[in-house]
């Protein structure tokens, strides 16, 4: 039997699942589609962006201040009175001069105002390491490695003394707060506390094991305190009475049981005679006033 080839046939098509019934997009269709998720896209990253900034403090738009040159790590003026390094500055207590030590071995006192030279102080014979400035201006207290300390008018350099008392280099002074007294430092490991007025020694004090390299007062002149190279700071009361007490000692102490920093006391017996109850306590005062 022959097969049926007739036109009606031919054309037939199978028929087609519901799968297979899903037309395919077109072109344009496609390209739409894209333009809308990048759209979709970017509202997301502008919305994160967005809700990021408002999380995060605000910058601050206030206007701020700016720097004036002039007003900032400006120099007013430069000193060059100086033939060498220089060691120690001080101000005046009234704040119109400047009193400059230096390895030239001169001390030299200038108008803070201008850098007008006013005085150059050269009794020093070796460099002088530092200078200081009485309470009231008018003296300045200036010691050197030629193991003096020297006191002399501010303005002129008149009325000099020259303190002897010690053995080594000198490395600081400073004035008493009430000026009256000076204490000095050195590399013959001590502080020497002495009349301001006359250069009168008042006492040695002996506590560091080395060189002693600065020294301060306390604002109510009763107590120093003293910086060396054995690393520590010592505070000692700065009254005769009291010579070798040491107060507190910061630092690594190396000396002996502060208990044994005061000389032994002599007893004290009663007396019947007056003269003899003189007698002893002025053996007593000699024991405690022995630096």
């Amino acid at each position: 039997m022959s097969e049926d080839l007739s036109p009606s046939h031919l054309s037939h098509k199978p028929e087609q699942s519901d799968n297979q019934l899903t037309s395919h997009p077109s072109r344009r269709t496609v390209l739409a589609g894209l333009i809308g998720l990048t759209l979709i896209g970017g509202g997301i990253t502008w919305f994160a962006t967005s809700s990021c900034s408002s999380s995060s403090p605000a910058p601050d738009t206030t206007p701020s201040a700016v720097p004036n040159a002039s007003l900032t790590s400006t120099t007013l003026y430069t000193y060059h009175g100086h033939a060498n390094g220089i060691t120690s500055v001080a101000w005046s207590p009234e704040g119109k001069h400047i009193a400059s030590g230096s390895a030239d071995k001169t001390v030299q006192v200038w108008d803070a105002a201008n850098g007008h030279n006013v005085y150059t102080y050269k009794g020093h014979g070796d460099q002088v390491w530092s200078v200081a400035w009485s309470p009231d201006g008018k003296r300045i207290v200036s010691v050197s490695w030629d193991q003096t300390v020297q006191v002399w008018n501010a303005t002129d350099g008149s009325d000099a003394y020259i303190y002897k008392g010690h053995t080594g280099k000198v490395t600081s002074a400073a004035w008493s707060p009430d000026g009256k007294r000076i204490a000095s430092a050195s590399w013959d490991k001590t502080v020497q506390v002495w009349n301001a007025t006359d250069g009168s020694n008042a006492y040695t004090y002996k506590g560091h094991p080395d060189i002693v390299n600065s020294v301060a007062w306390s604002p109510d002149s009763k107590r120093i305190a003293s910086g060396s190279e054995d690393q520590t700071v010592q505070v000692l009361a700065a009254t005769p009475i009291l010579t070798r007490a040491i107060l507190m000692s910061y630092g690594r102490w190396h000396g002996p049981p502060i208990a044994s920093a005061l000389p032994p006391a002599p007893r004290i017996r009663r007396h019947r005679s007056g003269m003899q109850l003189m007698a002893a306590m002025s053996i007593l005062t000699r024991a405690i006033l022995i630096s």
